[in-house]
């Protein structure tokens, strides 16, 4: 399984140029704290394009993209609404 893992890294990693992992907590395997390390699609992944040091350790900042349906978006993000910029199409908090 391992190298099954390792496997899709690396096919990321060729296909898009980068290979993206969360790491979590997971506190209901372990009351202290199960670190937990997910793939990540590097297509869901943005960073700064002016970043040029080796893992975008100079990057002024990195963001991740999540396509879901807008109410389960609203119930995640409480307090977010409908008011979105014409500009860019950001949600921002109801007022």
């Amino acid at each position: 399984m391992r190298k099954t893992r390792t496997a899709k890294r690396l096919t990321y990693v060729l296909v898009a140029g980068l290979g993206v992992t969360e790491t979590t907590l997971d506190f209901e395997i372990d009351p202290e704290g199960q670190p937990i390390v997910q793939r990540i699609d590097p297509l869901e992944f943005g960073y700064d394009t002016h970043a040029r040091k080796k893992g975008l350790e100079d990057a002024r900042y990195k963001f991740r993209v999540i396509d879901m349906p807008r109410t389960e978006a609203e119930e995640r993000f409480e307090g977010f609404g409908r008011k979105k910029s014409t500009r860019t199409g950001l949600l921002f908090p109801r007022q």
